[in-house]
């Protein structure tokens, strides 16, 4: 609850004249009035606090944008990166590695060799399947940023 600024004030002065000296005394009471005052201090605290915000808003949106953008992005890459391993990498080794095996089996390679091909067709299996890990993650990521799955629902799934 606010007060009014109530002043009291005693004066007490001595006025030297031809006539001699009078000593002057007065009480004076003295209550402002706010018919000037608009404020200004918190109109103008109020207005950068809005001129603030909306710089943090714009901001937040342009961040928020261009970190999904980037995701997309990655995604995009990684989903690439599948489908080739999925589709001509993986393929070719074990095309590969059957034709090792029957070569193996009639005698033209040694087995050092062959486990060099078994050993590319596991890498290629363990390359895809890191490449699906991080695409899941990327899409979590998104699902994330974009709002239509909660930080409760990412820490169950992960």
């Amino acid at each position: 609850m606010r007060y009014p600024d109530l002043t009291v004030s005693l004066i007490n002065t001595t006025e030297a004249s031809l006539a001699g000296s009078d000593n002057i005394s007065s009480i004076g009471v003295s209550l402002p009035l706010p018919i000037f005052r608009r404020n200004a201090a918190g109109v103008g605290r109020a207005a950068a606090d809005l001129t603030q915000s909306e710089i943090n808003r714009t901001s937040g949106t342009r961040n928020a944008k261009a970190t999904i953008e980037a995701a997309w992005l990655r995604r995009e890459n990684i989903k690439d990166r599948v489908r080739r391993l999925d589709s001509e990498v993986y393929p070719r080794l074990e095309e590969n590695l059957t034709l090792s095996k029957k070569a193996f089996e009639n005698g033209e390679i040694g087995l050092p060799q062959l486990l060099i091909v078994q050993r590319q067709v596991v890498d290629a299996q363990r390359d895809i399947i890191d490449a699906q890990k991080e695409l899941r993650l990327v899409q979590i990521e998104l699902e994330y940023i974009s709002g239509w799955l909660s930080p409760v629902a990412a820490v169950d799934q992960n």
